[in-house]
């Protein structure tokens, strides 16, 4: 018996243990303090992506890059201002088995980081800074972060 639960193990152990740190979903408040603690600059913005350029994949595991073409909501002070628009190159990460995945002509509410004057979005394995299908509730909840009140 104990020979089995070591031979279980064993095939078991190599599987990607990236996947026990995406239990749970990010919360909209820990986005926010992350992105407000970091030393780049974020904007929030709530629509959709589409791909704008063809997907080119940057090393051997299989990670890509794309351009894509937001259109949505952009988080202006207390509120969103509407008829906002930019182009933002997503990166897919690919690690342990498994790629990070964009969301395509799906709502969402995103954290879009601004590097060198271009807007990136990171996918990991476990997602990325994004949360689908968002809520008036989760719209104030960003705005609740930034008049200081993060839940």
């Amino acid at each position: 018996m104990m020979r089995m639960f070591a031979i279980g193990l064993a095939l078991f152990a190599p599987a990607p243990t990236w996947a026990l740190s995406c239990v749970g979903e990010s919360s909209i408040a820990s986005n926010y303090t992350f992105a407000a603690e970091s030393e780049s600059d974020f904007i929030i913005a709530i629509g959709r992506l589409a791909n704008s350029g063809p997907r080119q994949t940057i090393d051997d595991q299989g990670s890509y890059s794309q351009m894509t073409r937001f259109e949505g909501e952009v988080l202006i002070g207390e509120a969103f201002a509407p008829g906002w628009s930019a182009d933002v190159e997503v990166f897919g990460w690919c690690y342990g088995g498994g790629c990070g995945t964009h969301p395509v002509d799906r709502e969402g509410l995103f954290f879009f980081e601004r590097v060198d004057g271009r807007l990136e979005y990171v996918a990991g394995g476990c997602g990325g800074m994004v949360h689908l299908d968002p809520t008036r509730a989760d719209m104030d909840a960003v705005i609740q972060c930034y008049l200081g009140q993060c839940n």
